[in-house]
Order: C-alpha cells, then structure tokens, then sequence
C-alpha cells in the first residue's frame, strides 16, 4: 500500500505539500493548481488515500477507502438492501480496496452525527433521505470530506437522482393508455421534493387528457403493506366510492402490495374494476411475484450507488471539483395489475 512519502516522492514535492493538499488547504496556503494537480495525479496513480485514524476505525481497515453511508431507519430501511448491494457489486466489479460502514440516522436529526464528519472517521459519505433540516445541516457543515448525496439536491455536495418529473408522467401515460380515467393518489406521510415533482408531473399529464384530479381522490398513509391494506379496511373502499375510482397510484411498492391483498379480502378484481401502479423502490422479487404481479416504475438503485461510488472517487481525487448532478432515467415496468382487459 502506498504511503504519504511515496506520493510526495512522485509529485516531487515535500511531506508538507502533500498534507496542505489532502487536508483541502491548499488554496488557503496558495499552493499552486500546478502542484496541487500533479499531487493529485500523484495520488491516483499510486491509489493512495489519506489514513484515517486507526483510534477511530477497527484494526485493519486504516488502509482501505472508508465510505460512510447514512440511511434513515425508518420505513425506508427496507430500500436500503438494494442501494447497498449496488454499492458492493460495484467494489467488487473495480477490485477496489474499499469498505462501507452504515450509519443509521433519525430523518431531520443528521445534526446528530456532526462530529463523525471531522475526517477521522471515513474517507467519503453517502446521505440518503435527507430532508429539509438535514439540508441545511450539511449546508453549514465544516468539512473537507467528500459528501455525495443521493435523490437530493445540492448547489455545494455532487448528487445522484432520479428523473422525478418523468415518473410522474410514465405513471398517467400509463393508466390512460390502459383506459383508466378516474384514478386516485395513496402517498406516503414522508415527503421530499422528489415526491411532490412526481405528483404534480402526474396531474400536469393526466390534464392534457382531460383529466382532473379531486383532492378527495388524494390521501397520504403509513409507507408499508400493512398501510396500503389498513386503508382500504379503514375507509371503506366498497360500494359506492369504489365505483368512483378506477385506478390507485401509490407512493411505493410497499402500498401497493397492501391494497392488492385488502382489495381480494373485497373480491374487487384487481386490474379490470381498479388498475394498480407503484414506485418500485423495494425488492423486485415481490412486485414481480405478487398475484397479480404489480406494475411499478422502477427506481434504479443499483446503478445511483454505483454512480454515488464514482463520484466519491472522482472528488477523492479531484477535491476543487464543482458538484455534479447526475440524473437516471427510470424504467415502467408492466403487469398484470394494469392489464386492463
């Protein structure tokens, strides 16, 4: 494993100027871009990375590249299998000497894990699901780690996203091609800006079809199956009000898979008396397996946290660069529970 001397050795340059440079000083000692480039070059040429303080990291992983990711454990915990298995497909693809350590956090209390991001702790960080408050948290936050920040939106921290807009319109495509006219919205109590560009990207569609959505035909639920199901159960979805609705589009897979089960304990025929779309943001096998099997459009987290790991190592390598936003298109998968006879 190459050290701080073997990268002071190739740049031609001291112990000193490699430190000022790796630490984010540079500009404010006036290190020359020339000699922070070729430091740099230095660096990814011999795969260095800075030691992390072996106090602070179990025996053994002071040489690797420590990624942080912090992921809230709320309903959102279940999402996190996918993400991470990106993450770890994608060292493992590179042959990369790197390490994933996860850091559970209370959604708008990432305030809480101020002193984790001093830079002895991890090389980079992933925040996933930050809200608002966390925002600006890391906003003000004093640090020269790489943070990259996934489905959120920064002018300071690079990010990966999705394509929020698109998926609203793939969603309202979807159920008037399929010939539902009268659908309703079940989301989820969580909201991010994500979620209100799809729902208005979904009503800004459905209205060049001539479509109003009434904002009784919009609630917010639990995000899990137990409260898709419970809202059937609870509101009494039968009778007449069902004949007012011909499709649900719900907030997560999760949901979807609720109103599937309470919907058959109604013998409502899922797709041909009420269609079903989902954002497919759990395990694929699910949706795919479910009876019916679910319509979704897939969220591709895979491929964002292999995006996330790229853009760890280009700012690693790169630290004055600008933020960048990449965007991934999402993919609508079609089922059985929009297969509208």
């Amino acid at each position: 494993m190459s050290s701080i001397k073997d990268v002071a050795k190739r740049a031609g340059v001291s112990l000193s100027t490699v430190s000022i440079i790796v630490n984010g000083k540079a500009e404010e000692r006036k290190i020359s871009k020339a000699t922070q480039e070729r430091v740099r070059q230095a660096m990814t040429d011999l795969n260095y990375y800075p030691n992390i303080s072996a106090k602070k990291l179990k025996r053994g992983y002071a040489d690797k590249l420590i990624i942080a990711l912090f992921w809230t454990f709320d309903f959102r915990k279940g999402m996190m299998s996918r993400f991470f298995s990106g993450l770890q497909e994608k060292i493992q693809v590179m042959q990369a000497n790197s390490s994933i350590f996860i850091y559970p956090y209370t959604n708008g209390e990432l305030y809480r894990e101020a002193e984790n991001f001093d830079g002895s702790h991890f090389h980079a960080a992933i925040v996933a699901n930050a809200s608002k408050e966390d925002l600006q948290f890391l906003e003000e936050l004093d640090t020269v780690i790489p943070i990259i920040l996934y489905n959120r939106f920064s002018e300071r921290f690079s990010s990966v996203n999705m394509n929020d807009t698109l998926i609203g319109q793939l969603a309202a495509d979807h159920l008037y091609q399929k010939g539902y006219r009268n659908p309703f919205i079940l989301g989820s109590h969580v909201n991010f800006p994500g979620a209100s560009m799809r729902r208005e990207a979904f009503f800004a569609q459905m209205s060049t079809y001539g479509i109003t959505i009434p904002d009784e035909n919009i609630r917010n639920v639990t995000n899990s199956i137990a409260g898709g199901a419970e809202f059937i159960y609870e509101h009494d979805m039968t009778g007449d009000r069902i004949q007012s609705i011909d499709a649900f589009l719900c907030d997560s897979d999760a949901i979807a898979l609720g109103l599937i089960h309470a919907l058959q304990q109604y013998a409502i025929p899922v797709p041909d008396t009420i269609g079903i779309i989902a954002i497919g943001n759990g395990d694929p096998q699910y949706t795919k397996y479910s009876n019916p099997s679910l319509t979704v459009i897939n969220i591709p987290m895979e491929q964002m946290a292999a995006s996330c790991y790229d853009l760890i190592k280009i700012h690693i390598n790169n630290p004055d660069i600008k933020p960048t936003q990449i965007y991934f298109k999402t993919e609508l998968i079609a089922r059985k529970s929009t297969d509208r006879q």
